[in-house]
């Protein structure tokens, strides 16, 4: 037995208590708990554990997460760097640049950087220059081309084709070439000039440069 007042445990057969003196004595009641406030009490109990749990099983996860994003990170920076390295650019660092009085952004590429530069295409040749003591063409040993003729002048295609007369001692008459080619020390006047002394390339020769002539409308 229990006194109701105190609480002390006292014999069955006391009708007072002898600590308090209340009377008469009362068994003390047992505290009871409903289904529903116990229910209440555990939950939050099951649940944080729940949640830690789920918490730590994510966690293998996340690592995993991190690690992929870590070695993609540096396999795209590898690849970049190594692209860069084949091509022979290297990378431009902010030094590099310099920021003009008009806000232009101007690199400064070291040869290395620099990209190449398209070369042009290869310009015409100008034409040979008349030296006073060579041929002008070796009419007598190669064939004349329309090719080369094109980059040559009205006067300078005349000059070849007299050039092939001259080489045979041909006398002009008109003062322009009778004096270019006297002045040649290879050029002797024959008298008994005769085309048929020409060889097949230079008769060839002939053929080609009046043709052209007449295509140009120069004859």
């Amino acid at each position: 037995m229990y006194c109701y007042n105190c609480g002390v445990k006292k014999a069955k057969n006391l009708e007072i208590c002898t600590e308090c003196g209340a009377s008469p004595l009362k068994q003390r009641p047992v505290p009871k708990h409903d289904n529903f406030s116990m229910t209440r009490s555990v939950s939050p109990l099951i649940n944080d554990h729940g949640l830690q749990k789920r918490k730590e099983n994510l966690f293998p996860y996340i690592v995993v997460l991190i690690v992929v994003v870590i070695m993609s990170s540096t396999a795209i920076w590898y690849m970049l760097h190594r692209e860069s390295n084949i091509h022979g650019i290297a990378p431009i660092k902010s030094s590099d640049i310099d920021i003009n009085k008009n806000n232009a952004i101007t690199p400064n590429l070291t040869p290395e950087q620099a990209p190449p530069v398209m070369k042009n295409a290869k310009e015409k040749e100008p034409p040979k220059v008349i030296s006073s003591d060579n041929f002008i063409y070796p009419s007598d040993q190669e064939y004349i081309t329309e090719t080369f003729l094109s980059k040559l002048s009205k006067q300078e295609v005349a000059l070849i084709r007299n050039e092939i007369y001259a080489r045979h001692g041909y006398i002009f008459q008109e003062e322009e070439y009778k004096n270019y080619f006297s002045a040649k020390p290879w050029y002797h006047a024959n008298p008994n000039f005769d085309d048929s002394e020409f060889n097949e390339i230079e008769q060839a020769n002939k053929d080609t440069l009046i043709a052209y002539e007449k295509k140009m409308g120069w004859r």
